[in-house]
């Protein structure tokens, strides 16, 4: 009888995941549709602090000939072109990190945990992927310098890196 019965409460628990995780990815779903909207916004001001926090640091470790632009809408140009003897490099709305952090947003607002939690994971992950951002703009600017190669670094670095930040941070955050 008991093994019967011990059948029946794993076929119950095993439903019970299958439908958590749906409404899960349901969550994930519809939380994921205003970011079309998202990218509509005028984002200059988080440009603005993106760049100059990203040439403090530069600046920080001799690397003055690195001039960060953020009115470029267009990127019909390279985001990283040389001048005279320095280095321009564009931050547009992608460069911002805000896709990132609004992944981690739609990830963690759809876990079924009290809003106190959320709220105090989304702060401390938002912070940081500012750092992980930051760090992340300077490396790739670094390696265009030594080793010329923007392209390589653009599309591993600058498209990955955020990406998995937001995934070890969500995986870190799922063991408590």
């Amino acid at each position: 009888m008991a093994g019967k019965q011990q059948k029946r409460y794993t076929k119950q628990q095993t439903k019970n995941t299958k439908i958590k995780i749906l409404i899960f990815l349901i969550k994930l779903l519809i939380l994921s549709i205003p970011i079309i909207f998202i990218v509509d916004f005028e984002w200059y001001s988080l440009q603005y602090f993106t760049a100059s926090t990203a040439s403090r640091v530069l600046n920080s470790i001799n690397q003055n000939n690195v001039l960060f632009d953020t009115l470029s809408t267009s990127l019909s140009v390279s985001p990283a072109m040389y001048f005279n003897n320095g280095l321009i490099v564009v931050i547009d709305f992608a460069c911002t990190g805000v896709r990132s952090f609004y992944l981690l947003t739609v990830i963690l607002f759809s876990l079924e945990w009290n809003i106190k939690k959320q709220f105090k994971y989304l702060l401390s992950g938002g912070v940081i992927l500012f750092f992980v951002n930051i760090f992340r703009i300077t490396s790739v600017v670094l390696l265009v310098i030594y080793f010329n190669l923007p392209s390589l670094f653009e599309n591993f670095l600058w498209t990955g890196m955020l990406n998995a930040a937001v995934l070890l941070l969500t995986f870190h955050y799922l063991k408590y």
